[in-house]
């Protein structure tokens, strides 16, 4: 399984595209990206290989972490109970300070 982008901003809603093999639809709002195992955001299925979904906006506290911290594991579900192990994950950054 493969993210693109691999990486976002701590306010959240960046569309991501995962590819990856098998996805098939199992039912409405069954489909899910879960983020450090707790976050879940929807999905839209493309194909058997491609599907879309947005990351979360990290908490507060989340986004105080340094930027190596501001990681998720992403997994996905296609019938709301099972999920895939892949370990990969989503990145986080700050959005930039200008002075």
């Amino acid at each position: 399984m493969s993210l693109d982008p691999p990486c976002g901003p701590t306010y959240g809603y960046t569309q991501i595209v995962v590819k990856g093999k098998n996805f098939v639809n199992m039912g409405i709002n069954k489909a899910k990206c879960i983020f450090n195992g707790k976050k879940a955001m929807n999905v839209t299925i493309l194909d058997e290989s491609t599907l879309l979904c947005s990351s979360p906006p990290l908490s507060r506290s989340e986004s105080l972490m340094t930027w190596q911290d501001m990681r998720h594991t992403v997994e996905i579900t296609l019938n709301g109970a099972e999920t895939t192990s892949s370990g990969i994950k989503f990145m986080y950054y700050p959005d930039p300070e200008i002075d």
